[in-house]
């Protein structure tokens, strides 16, 4: 299994079946998985629909973990517990071009704070650590600014068109 991604402030966990079953249990079974304050509007929306499917995943093969979803948790200063406040990961793992794609959703109370371009940043760094990752792309509609401010303070630069309608597609290449 692989192990957590710190920083001073934030921890990126893996997901696996299992907290993907608390997950979608509810928010008092991923306390107890994540043991950190889950908010009242987790998941974010564009997870909310997707995590049946990557329990699925996770459970036919457990070792595809790293290349799915990772919570992102903020160490909260005030009272020193950790709070879920977003998801990153990947569309699966390298295809033959060693290129991986990322993606990721930060709850609004936590916008705007740069904890998206930190766990970008930790996320496309570990990427590169392994094997056969050469490129990670994201693919973001041209009208969301924020997200694009986020993947170009990441050092990822536009490239064109992405395979999604209406999608630009970024990257960021081994460094």
């Amino acid at each position: 299994m692989v192990k957590w991604l710190c920083t001073q402030r934030l921890s990126l966990r893996p997901a696996d079946a299992e907290s993907m079953r608390a997950d979608i249990a509810g928010r008092h079974e991923l306390v107890v998985n994540l043991g950190a304050e889950v908010p009242e509007d987790w998941p974010p929306e564009m997870l909310r629909d997707v995590l049946g499917v990557f329990q699925q995943w996770l459970e036919e093969n457990p070792a595809n973990a790293p290349w799915l979803i990772w919570y992102i948790l903020l160490q909260d200063e005030e009272d020193n517990q950790p709070v879920l406040v977003g998801s990153i990961g990947f569309k699966g793992s390298p295809d033959d071009k060693g290129r991986v794609e990322i993606g990721y959703s930060i709850l609004h109370r936590w916008q705007n704070q740069g904890i998206a371009t930190e766990a970008i940043q930790i996320l496309s760094d570990w990427a590169f650590t392994q094997k056969g990752v050469t490129q990670v792309i994201a693919q973001v509609e041209p009208a969301n600014l924020p997200s694009i401010r986020v993947l170009e303070k990441s050092g990822y630069q536009s490239i064109g068109k992405g395979t999604e309608p209406g999608h630009q597609l970024y990257s960021i290449l081994l460094r």
